[in-house]
């Protein structure tokens, strides 16, 4: 079996067989020879070990012990039945899934029609045993069991969400950013801008930068901000999403922080006229009087 040292795929196969029986009792009508559960289990373990840094055969060892007291046994035998088409596990997967799916769906989509198109494009284009047909392994059978699967799925929706606004985006050609902030709210002289204006005003000016401001993001961006901020999802899902180390999305997030608030000062001093003194002033005022903030874009 490749992908692992021969000493180290018999550990893997032995740990299997005495989990078979788990998973079994875990999913009775479910049909999987544990040839074909041991070799899903060694895949999976040579492909992570693949990945690792391990430098002595020692390491190696130490760390194949610490993936296998921490794999997801059963999860891993659902999803290895699934991508060899049983139709009794698409039953289970689709009743304990399903509903997961479509809510991560419309958690991580701008909108509910985009959430909704995520939801049914992975259930019937990537999980479902007609994708067998057209040659290749299934998506599902990409999960290595070293997460829970609904974290894995999660990771899964994102990309695809990114993947479909990314094709809108092309699609939809971009305002001319020259055009001006198009709101109902007259543009400001210099003379009325602050400490003389009071903190509707300021709520108000703020308001439209930011929000052009977030608008000139890229719809990667925008997705990242709302996966951490929103939906807390942690640095390591996001950096396995975007496939980069987590250190990668802390500065990418902390980038993002620094140009939003970059913009949406020279916003205020370009659209409206505040003067650069009074640009921080307007910024504190407009926080302290109004829900308007980067959340409240994000939700929208």
């Amino acid at each position: 079996m490749a992908g692992l040292p021969p000493e180290l795929a018999r550990l893997v196969q032995t740990e299997a067989s005495k989990r078979f029986g788990e998973a079994q009792q875990e999913y009775p009508g479910v049909l999987l020879t544990l040839e074909s559960y041991c070799q899903r289990v060694v895949k999976a373990m040579g492909d992570t070990i693949a990945g690792g840094n391990c430098s002595s055969e020692s390491e190696t060892k130490a760390f194949l012990g610490d993936l296998l007291s921490r794999l997801k046994w059963n999860e891993l035998f659902l999803t290895t039945a699934c991508a060899e088409g049983n139709g009794t596990a698409w039953d289970i997967f689709q009743e304990r899934y399903k509903r997961p799916i479509e809510k991560i769906a419309h958690s991580v989509a701008p909108s509910y029609s985009v959430g909704r198109e995520i939801a049914e494009s992975l259930l019937s284009e990537l999980f479902l045993p007609a994708n067998l047909s057209r040659g290749g392994p299934s998506k599902i059978s990409q999960y290595n069991g070293s997460g829970s699967l609904e974290g894995w799925l999660r990771v899964v929706v994102s990309r695809r969400t990114i993947d479909i606004l990314r094709d809108q985006a092309r699609k939809v050609p971009l305002e001319d950013s020259s055009a001006g902030v198009s709101s109902g709210i007259s543009r400001r002289s210099a003379a009325q801008t602050p400490p003389e204006a009071d903190a509707k005003t300021a709520s108000l000016w703020f308001e439209q930068s930011l929000n052009q401001a977030f608008e000139r993001l890229t719809v990667q961006e925008r997705l990242v901000l709302k996966m951490y901020y929103l939906q807390n999802v942690n640095l390591k899902e996001i950096g396995r999403m975007l496939q980069v180390h987590e250190s990668t999305v802390s500065r990418l997030i902390q980038r993002l922080n620094s140009q939003l608030r970059k913009d949406v000062e020279k916003q205020l001093r370009t659209a409206w006229g505040v003067k650069p003194s009074e640009v921080s002033h307007v910024i504190h005022l407009a926080y302290a009087h109004s829900e308007v903030d980067l959340s409240t874009m994000l939700r929208e």
